[in-house]
């Protein structure tokens, strides 16, 4: 039991240094227009959960073991935990492209606008 108990601790520990990352992801993913619906969706259907897992663990208790409940429980909350990993590598694998062997431009490098017939020119 008490190992149960500390795969599960683990588990919130480690999804507890995921969260921020998410939402930093989400933020940055998100379009701003969007982003207000979205994340009150996720907050949402996050909330909704509690009770359902409360009726769902009583349930289990009931027709199963406590110790089977927490065991299952306890994989489940740890492939919840485990699954955005991948997920994260290749959305930073996406934002970080591998980056060209040459040399990059420097500001001096860059062409310069010509002015348009109508612009005034400055001599300076």
């Amino acid at each position: 039991m008490w190992l149960i108990l500390a795969v599960a601790f683990g588990a919130g520990l480690a999804i507890a240094a995921v969260n921020p990352i998410l939402m930093a992801v989400g933020y940055e993913r998100i379009p701003a227009h969007l982003r207000g619906r979205v994340l009150g969706v996720i907050g949402a259907l996050s909330f909704a959960g509690l009770p359902l897992g409360g009726l769902l663990g009583g349930l289990a208790v009931d027709s199963i073991s406590l110790r089977t409940a927490l065991l299952i429980a306890a994989f489940l909350y740890l492939a919840v935990t485990l699954a955005p990993f991948p997920a994260l590598r290749r959305l930073s694998a996406a934002i970080d492209p591998p980056t060209a062997t040459g040399p990059s431009p420097s500001s001096d490098d860059r062409p310069r606008a010509e002015p348009q017939a109508d612009e005034p020119t400055t001599v300076g």
